[in-house]
């Protein structure tokens, strides 16, 4: 998340706003970050190992659902009317 304070100083926002979204990298030293006092660097939202739980969990979830499914498939397969379905009457064809 980006924080910055620019003023009015239009000229400011403009340079702001192209550099922004300037697709060149930018160009600086190895560990090399301008007023390194001023970046602060706070986890926010979950992280990679709270995920990756989480996503294993729900594949163990999604995997036991459609094992369960499926045996119960083969052995009670609904009925979903008594009647025979009526033919299909052919359409004309170009």
């Amino acid at each position: 998340m980006w924080d910055a304070y620019l003023g009015n100083a239009q000229h400011l926002v403009a340079a702001f706003a192209t550099a922004l979204v300037d697709p060149a990298p930018v160009s600086r030293a190895e560990f090399d970050v301008p007023h390194s006092s001023l970046v602060a660097q706070k986890p926010h939202g979950r992280q990679g190992d709270e995920l990756a739980k989480e996503h294993a969990a729900r594949l163990a979830c999604a995997r036991a659902t459609a094992g369960r499914q499926r045996r119960t498939g083969l052995t009670a397969q609904p009925v979903t009317s008594t009647t025979p379905a009526a033919p299909v009457a052919a359409g004309r064809r170009r």
